[in-house]
């Protein structure tokens, strides 16, 4: 009995395999032709009928003139595929064609399809001048089976992989292909190329300041000294490693920050001033606001998307100083898949010559320049202190932004356009939103929003107009625009 079921079991396998190896013969079409001259040559024969569609003949010139339009190659050999890449033949035959000579029958598949139409041709059309144009599409275009889908899904994929070979090349050698543009192309020698960059870098710190509150709000870029550097800015790092963010120097009316702000014209031309020297440095000024009771305070930090590892963990001592943090580029949905490089920079073991000893070492994402991608040290290295409450400051977005940003090289999203997805005005009323809801519902006290700069200051406006009052200001230090150009020269030898 057992062997009964075994061989009636063995019976039902094979039949399956026989139903479904019918089921895949007859899923393509018998001689599908994936040839692009048989696709031409198939379509030429398709415009002939629908020319007449509403007769019953058709007249047999028409399909006459398509048949005398192609002619065989000189040489047999012509039709193999590695000879033809090589010789470039498509590429021939698309000039013959232009200059109104007859196509070549350059591959096998088109050579045999004509040769079947003249046939066909031959024998029922020699004695007649028209055709019967439903005997013609039975006889001739329906056999004549294109993969014209086939076709396009095969260009679709290969523009999708030409695509991603270029995204992977932008993203791999972003800043050698900067070089090979700026140096050779361009033509721009070191001071050209110093220029160039003073003036990308200078879009990260390019805010935008109303003119209704610039007596109540601080400028969030300030240019400073390197002797006046450390002085400006121990008191700010000293504060934020104890875990206490009111840092002097202190601020208490409007009238102090409109005499210590400087103008925003020296500002903002400070990125197109090529004269200002190594020893000025670009630095960005954390305020906090203190709400009218006294209960509630934000301390918003200007964040650029590049910089030195030291300033982001500076702003990341602020932040773990702080119970509440609003990210600027985090929604709701990803609060629990953040990356790690958000919480951490960069790193690579480097081991140290002579020893054994193996330390890491921070490294640039950009190497030419010397700088990293923005990251919020949320965490870091003392396991004592517990890491601020984290909030969305965005949306998620819509599947044709993400498949875009998704697109995008990060350089040219962290780099060349800080402001092409983030640090716009939308992403600052939403940022303002998340802002709201977490003030209005007091689940923390203090807040620190690490923001762009483009868009902070309009923040610091909103709860201006709210009644909250500036009572700290500190800075911290960017980096000097100079300095950047010369590694990046140097990098490369440019001379």
């Amino acid at each position: 009995m057992r062997g009964e079921d075994t061989c009636q079991l063995g019976a039902t396998t094979a039949a399956d395999e026989i139903m479904l190896l019918d089921l895949w013969r007859h899923t393509f079409p018998k001689d599908l032709r994936f040839c692009r001259q048989c696709d031409i040559l198939h379509a030429q024969l398709s415009s002939v009928s629908r020319r007449y569609r509403d007769k019953r003949t058709i007249p047999k010139a028409e399909v006459q003139m398509v048949l005398d339009g192609y002619q065989s190659v000189p040489y047999a050999w012509m039709r193999w595929p590695i000879v033809r890449t090589i010789a470039c033949v498509r590429l021939v035959n698309a000039i013959r064609v232009y200059r109104g000579e007859r196509a070549w029958l350059f591959t096998n598949a088109v050579k045999t399809e004509h040769e079947k139409l003249a046939a066909w041709f031959d024998k029922h059309c020699a004695t007649r001048t028209v055709i019967d144009r439903e005997r013609f599409v039975h006889d001739c275009l329906e056999p004549f089976h294109m993969a014209t889908a086939y076709h396009r899904g095969f260009l679709l994929g290969l523009l999708v992989v030409i695509q991603l070979m270029v995204f992977l090349v932008a993203c791999h050698f972003f800043e050698r292909v900067v070089y090979v543009w700026l140096f050779y192309w361009q033509g721009y020698d070191r001071a050209g190329i110093r220029a160039w960059w003073v003036n990308v870098l200078q879009r990260h710190v390019t805010p935008e300041l109303i003119d209704a509150y610039r007596h109540l709000v601080p400028p969030a870029v300030v240019l400073l000294t390197r002797s006046s550097t450390a002085a400006a800015t121990g008191g700010l790092l000293a504060g934020a490693a104890g875990g206490n963010i009111v840092t002097p120097p202190a601020v208490d009316s409007t009238k102090a920050i409109a005499e210590k702000a400087p103008d925003r014209a020296q500002v903002v031309a400070m990125g197109a001033d090529h004269n200002v020297g190594l020893d000025c440095v670009i630095g960005v000024q954390v305020a906090e606001l203190t709400a009218p009771d006294g209960l509630t305070r934000v301390v918003f930090i200007p964040t650029p998307r590049i910089g030195p590892v030291s300033f982001y963990r500076a702003v990341g001592r602020i932040c773990r100083s702080v119970q509440g943090v609003v990210l600027e580029e985090v929604c709701l949905e990803s609060l629990k898949a953040l990356p790690p490089s958000f919480y951490f920079p960069l790193a690579s073991d480097d081991t140290n010559k002579g020893t054994r000893e193996t330390q890491p070492v921070v490294g640039a994402t950009f190497p030419s320049l010397g700088l990293h991608h923005r990251f919020m040290d949320l965490i870091g290295d003392d396991p004592e202190i517990q890491p601020p409450q984290i909030f969305p400051g965005t949306v998620q977005p819509t599947m044709p932004a993400a498949m875009l940003m998704g697109a995008t090289p990060l350089a040219l999203r962290y780099v060349l356009f800080p402001d092409m997805f983030y640090g716009t005005r939308a992403e600052a009323r939403l940022g303002w939103g998340r802002l709201k809801e977490v003030v209005e519902a007091q689940q923390v006290t203090s807040i620190a929003m690490p923001w762009s700069v483009s868009q902070i200051t309009n923040l610091e406006c909103s709860l201006v107009k709210q009644g909250w009052r500036v009572t700290h200001t500190s800075v911290i230090p960017w980096l000097c625009l100079e300095e950047v150009a010369d590694h990046f020269c140097d990098y490369y030898g440019i001379k």
